[in-house]
């Protein structure tokens, strides 16, 4: 969830950290950004 917020703050810093902590949750989150970001 923290993700989220953090996302506002830094949209490419977040999917960055988390393609090399999460690669898998990359693409749920990637999603999640985009529709925050619109």
């Amino acid at each position: 969830v923290f993700a989220d917020h953090e996302s506002s703050l830094n949209p490419i810093g977040v999917p960055r950290k988390l393609i090399w902590n999460l690669p898998r949750r990359t693409v749920y989150f990637g999603t999640s950004v985009t529709t925050i970001f619109r």
